[in-house]
């Protein structure tokens, strides 16, 4: 029987259902523009699909299961994880419930084994590939890298005109050190590490400590502030970390704490901890951050990363940059655990693209200085490649390009930029990769 098909086999008719117009849920017809990218971790098995229905255009995230039964036998009703779904894909509907999320909202349930042509478990599903659907044996490689590197290039300029309004040296550092936050971040902390930025802004900080003061008096300042402003400090957490006896470091933060916090602070409940490797918590970010800019003490964030910049020669500088901001573990690791960098060559290399480059753009056109702006360019076009990320790699499979393609980090931009401008909002016939047909 159909019902008895595998879900590995179900997911590969989902795929197929791109552009069908045959597509029933019990609330109408639907079609898929969209069909998502396979998410790799947790939560629903699609990320960032659309779909066209009764109700409009919805982008969100699929669930797929032999039988519609599976979603509460999962227990997916109970974790809130799922409340991004929008279609819960199935081969048989043998319940007459309708599928409902942890924050009450019902979903529909498009049925696929009606639309199986032949009563056998292992006829093959044909339908509608999505437009771009095998794009390398279609066109010339050379034109796929070069529409590649114009989509890199638009994304680049898109965020450097974001730090555009800045127009005085307090609003530009608070926009770097915002920037650099949100990085910090990832995506499970990044707004909660923006909320931070905007309750403890850069000119604050950096006012809290004199030019006599130790460093190590001065890092114990950043951190307590910082820490004690997100309400991660081991005394405002429900489950206090263990502590080690005697532990100075943590006992210098909270005294700091106690004596110059502030009345009203963010939650350990803003914060993602569940699900997020040891090494990308929270606190080891901001640990980070209070090390950067303890770095730059002396002439402050903005001063010296635009320094660094600056002195760096074009030849090997990706290194160079990646240096002015990797942080190693230190004094403070009693508080944020872990030997491993605080802020290590990955996350160094992501905040250098999408963070300081493009604002060195802005900068230098706002302070009239074409030739830093010009060097910040030069240097995004020629940055190796990063590591890669899961929408990279769906983009790949999507596109049936070899990743050797996307050797640089340009044009990992550019796939991000297809894939959010175009693919995420189901707007294949818009996109530059299905005109050049």
């Amino acid at each position: 029987m159909t019902g008895d098909l595998p879900e590995s086999k179900v997911l590969q008719i989902w795929q197929d259902c791109a552009g069908r117009n045959d597509l029933e849920t019990e609330e109408g017809a639907v079609k898929v523009l969209y069909r998502g990218r396979m998410n790799d971790g947790s939560g629903a098995d699609f990320r960032d699909a659309v779909i066209q229905t009764n109700h409009g255009r919805l982008t969100g995230d699929i669930e797929i299961h032999t039988k519609s039964s599976d979603w509460r036998a999962h227990r997916h009703h109970l974790d809130p994880l799922y409340n991004r779904v929008i279609l819960h894909v199935v081969l048989r509907h043998d319940i007459k419930q309708s599928v409902i999320l942890q924050n009450g909202q019902n979903v529909p349930t498009l049925t696929l084994q009606k639309l199986l042509a032949i009563p056998d478990e292992h006829s093959p599903f044909t339908a509608s590939l999505i437009p771009c659907q095998g794009t390398r044996k279609k066109r010339d490689v050379e034109l796929i890298g070069h529409i590649l590197d114009m989509a890199g290039e638009q994304r680049f300029q898109a965020r450097a005109a974001g730090y555009q309004a800045v127009s005085s040296p307090d609003e530009a550092g608070q926009a770097l050190y915002r920037g650099i936050m949100a990085a910090l971040g990832y995506a499970q902390n990044k707004h909660p590490m923006t909320e931070l930025a905007c309750r403890l802004p850069l000119r604050k900080l950096e006012s809290m400590v004199t030019a006599e003061m130790p460093d190590m008096e001065c890092m114990v300042r950043f951190q307590a502030m910082l820490l004690g402003v997100a309400g991660l400090l081991p005394s405002q957490r429900a489950q206090q970390p263990v502590k080690a006896k005697n532990d100075s470091w943590v006992d210098g933060l909270e005294r700091l704490w106690a004596a110059n916090g502030e009345a009203i602070t963010m939650s350990e409940t803003d914060w993602q901890f569940f699900r997020v490797r040891p090494g990308n918590f929270p606190t080891r970010r901001i640990a980070a951050m209070s090390r950067l800019l303890l770095r730059y003490r002396a002439e402050g964030l903005l001063a010296g990363l635009i320094r660094k910049l600056e002195e760096t020669a074009i030849d090997g500088s990706h290194r160079e940059l990646q240096n002015a901001l990797i942080i190693e573990a230190g004094d403070d690791c009693s508080i944020v655990g872990g030997e491993s960098a605080l802020l290590g060559i990955s996350r160094a290399a992501d905040i250098i693209i999408n963070v300081l480059l493009p604002f060195t753009v802005a900068w230098g056109r706002v302070t009239s200085r074409p030739g830093l702006a010009e060097k910040a360019v030069t240097m995004y076009r020629q940055y190796p490649r990063l590591a890669t990320n899961t929408i990279e790699r769906h983009m790949c499979r999507q596109l049936c390009i070899d990743k050797k393609l996307v050797n640089t980090a340009r044009r990992q931009q550019g796939l991000l930029h297809l894939f959010k401008t175009f693919c995420s909002l189901g707007m294949c016939s818009d996109c530059p990769l299905y005109l050049a047909v």
